[in-house]
């Protein structure tokens, strides 16, 4: 009788092999017919050339403050995990994962640099994972708590519809994180063995574990994570910025900040789907549909898309110098 391991193998790879191949798909696909069906050439090239270089500049230097902030928060993570490093260790990791991130699906890319940095920094692979997954689980539900409390506001400037029923829950909900957080944190050991966990969609309940596992290792540290909450919530107005000096680059004067910076939660959710390289398509058209009912065309809605991806660029040249310039320093000396 045959081996079927190798068969098996050669299933695995071809798996992997499509998964990497379809993000590339999708994003070529998506460009593809969005400039034939939706975009004016001349119009996109017209209000790029057209763009305010000072607020570009103010949209970069915004953007790479915003990294900085995910970095400070991600050191506090790395001290509960045990994991001691000077401050400019996670910024540099930060902005070196950029390079990474510019070319694979959504955040993957970036995540698994910043674990490997550290590991060649001779720090252990288990724990520096743990605090990415716990990193990326409590900020995902910040963006959920941030988009219940400001939600109702961005739909009511959005869509013009009177929402104002909806203000009492999502602020009871947001309050509601508060208690919820710091629960998990303090009993996240016994929390994988709650039967609730048997409701969620398979792959949603083996993240929920996978997280409460990883937060069982601090869970002394209840203190820590809820900061990290709090600073998660506050981080989420900077990407907001971040879009509204885009849309005031290319003058789109009339877009209310307020409105951004509450659509900017369910905007940052949506684009962590891993279904495309550095959310290709899926952020154009979050951006259109944003910025259509202030009466914006989709070619200029991708103009303010581009502008991001611009600042995006700057970043990861900037980790890219710095990767460079760190040359062949031994992992001691930077750490």
């Amino acid at each position: 009788m045959s081996d079927p391991r190798p068969v098996a193998g050669a299933a695995t790879k071809n798996k992997r092999s499509l998964r990497s191949v379809v993000p590339i798909v999708f994003a070529v696909v998506v460009t593809v017919v969005a400039f034939a069906t939706l975009i004016d050439s001349r119009e996109l090239v017209n209000a790029i050339a057209s763009a305010s270089v000072p607020l570009v500049g103010a949209c970069v230097l915004v953007a790479c403050f915003d990294l900085i902030v995910m970095a400070f928060k991600w050191r506090l993570l790395l001290r509960a995990f045990a994991i001691v490093v000077r401050p400019v260790v996670p910024i540099a990791a930060y902005f070196q994962s950029e390079v990474f991130g510019l070319f694979l699906p959504s955040t993957l890319g970036a995540d698994g640099f910043r674990v490997w940095y550290l590991q060649r920094r001779g720090f252990r692979l288990r724990p520096a994972v743990s605090s990415v997954v716990v990193e990326r689980t409590i900020g995902l539900l910040s963006s959920v708590v941030v988009a219940c409390l400001l939600g109702p506001f961005a739909i009511g400037t959005l869509t013009g519809l009177s929402v104002t029923w909806l203000i009492p829950l999502g602020v009871g909900l947001w309050g509601l994180s508060w208690f919820a957080v710091p629960f998990l944190a303090s009993r996240a050991g016994a929390a994988p063995r709650w039967r609730v966990w048997r409701l969620l969609p398979r792959c949603g309940a083996l993240h929920a574990i996978r997280f409460l596992r990883s937060l069982s290792v601090i869970r002394n540290h209840v203190g820590t994570v809820t900061l990290y909450f709090a600073l998660s919530q506050m981080e989420k107005t900077l990407y907001g910025l971040t879009i509204w000096l885009a849309a005031q680059s290319v003058h789109l004067v009339d877009v209310p900040l307020f409105a951004i910076v509450a659509a900017t939660p369910v905007v940052a959710f949506l684009e962590r789907i891993p279904i495309s390289v550095r959310s290709i398509g899926i952020r154009e058209g979050l951006y259109v549909a944003l910025l259509s009912p202030f009466g914006i065309t989709p070619t200029v809605a991708l103009s303010v898309a581009l502008v991001v991806r611009f600042v995006e660029v700057v970043r990861a040249a900037i980790g890219l110098a710095w990767w460079t310039a760190a040359g062949r320093a031994t992992p001691a000396s930077i750490a």
